[in-house]
């Protein structure tokens, strides 16, 4: 059973809500993806380089916008996967079921 907007979108509806969920999923964990990549390239095995130094860090050298600063194009490689990998399963349940 169908949603109207579903209904209304039509084949299109996979994709969009693919593209939304993906980058839904992505905004509240981007910025613990932004400490651990940090953390994961220090070089030496610092001892400051735990995540909360690596934070604290971050935040009183940038500001709040170093968590988000490449937020743009994750967003656009996110909703191109998510939707695409949306789409192929609908795709798929529609032909298995």
């Amino acid at each position: 059973m169908q949603t109207a907007m579903a209904t209304s979108l039509g084949s299109v509806a996979p994709l969009v809500c693919g593209a939304m969920s993906g980058c839904a999923c992505w905004i509240p964990v981007y910025p613990i993806d932004v400490v651990k990549t940090l953390v994961q390239n220090t070089e030496g095995g610092d001892s400051d380089g735990n995540a909360i130094n690596v934070a604290m860090q971050l935040y009183n050298d940038e500001g709040v916008g170093a968590f988000f600063n490449i937020l743009t194009p994750e967003m656009l490689r996110a909703s191109v996967n998510h939707a695409v990998t949306f789409w192929v399963y609908d795709l798929m349940m529609g032909v298995l079921v």
